[in-house]
């Protein structure tokens, strides 16, 4: 909090406050709010402001209390939108393989093989930056979805060893692809289902619901990678298929129009958690697939 003077607008003293940090993601990215006064006597001036920053704090406060914390059911759900963006990972680098021969094959699993020693050196010789590595990165995601960041809970502890061993997981599947070992995303999924000890995909584990067309298609590589993603997530850390609204003959980067995309959400009315969850998975699906230019 504090007091600001413009000699230009009547010298009128300004209410100042800056956001906390667990909170920016909260107001739409806001990091500070200003109120004018309309009064130019410093000391009740100083007086308002005191009264004022307390008001502010208990309001922080507040809406501290209304976040949600992390739950279970709140972790499986992170967990299968992560699982599906590992997989897209896998297919990414095997799609970017020259596999018509042994060469581009092999160089592209010594450097898979040559990642995964990496990552492992690290969890043995600095597991502590790693994990606060990977930590940042569950704040921004339980931030867009409004829920409670503690460090320091058994629940966000778990979220984040998960994550690690999805890291590690990943490497597999990337391993299989190369390898031509027919297995197909469903076979990715159950397998994490069982590193991670949790059940994520029931419908696999009992697919007798499933009809003949669909049994064949989910045996083979015949479907498209994205569509492969069916049924989409429940709430909180939902992926809006909006996307295939957007218009195809527009020109410029992945990223510029997924700011576009964004923009057109909020004037919508969709609200800011919506906003937040779609951001995140947007943004990190250009962080894989890299900032293209769609108009080619």
């Amino acid at each position: 909090m504090s007091l600001l003077t413009f000699p230009n607008s009547g010298n009128s003293y300004y209410f100042r406050s800056r956001i906390p940090t667990d909170l920016i993601e909260h107001f739409g990215g806001l990091t500070e709010f200003r109120l004018s006064l309309k009064c130019a006597i410093k000391s009740r001036a100083i007086r308002t402001t005191k009264k004022l920053d307390q008001t502010v704090l208990g309001l922080y406060e507040k809406i501290r209390e209304g976040m949600k914390s992390l739950d279970i059911e709140d972790i499986k759900e992170i967990l299968k939108i992560e699982i599906r963006k590992q997989i897209l990972h896998a297919h990414h680098v095997y799609e970017g393989t020259v596999r018509w021969n042994e060469e581009g094959v092999e160089n592209s699993l010594e450097s898979v093989r040559l990642k995964e020693s990496n990552l492992k050196e690290t969890l043995k010789t600095d597991s502590r930056t790693y994990q606060k590595e990977v930590d940042q990165k569950l704040e921004g995601i339980l931030k867009s979805l409004d829920i409670e960041v503690d460090r320091d809970s058994i629940n966000f502890k778990k979220l984040r060893n998960k994550f690690i061993d999805l890291y590690l997981l990943r490497y597999d599947w990337i391993k299989d692809l190369l390898g031509d070992s027919e297995k197909t995303d469903d076979d990715f999924r159950l397998n994490a289902q069982q590193k991670l000890r949790i059940v994520l995909f029931p419908e696999l584990t009992n697919p007798s619901g499933m009809d003949k067309k669909d049994a064949f298609a989910r045996r083979t590589h015949l479907q498209p990678v994205i569509e492969n993603y069916a049924p989409e997530p429940l709430q909180p850390y939902q992926v809006q298929s909006n996307l295939s609204q957007q218009n195809t003959a527009a020109n410029g980067s992945l990223s510029k129009h997924l700011r576009t995309f964004i923009e057109r959400k909020k004037l919508e009315g969709k609200s800011l958690k919506e906003v937040g969850s779609d951001r995140v998975i947007l943004e990190e699906f250009v962080e894989i697939v890299g900032d293209i230019d769609i108009s080619n």
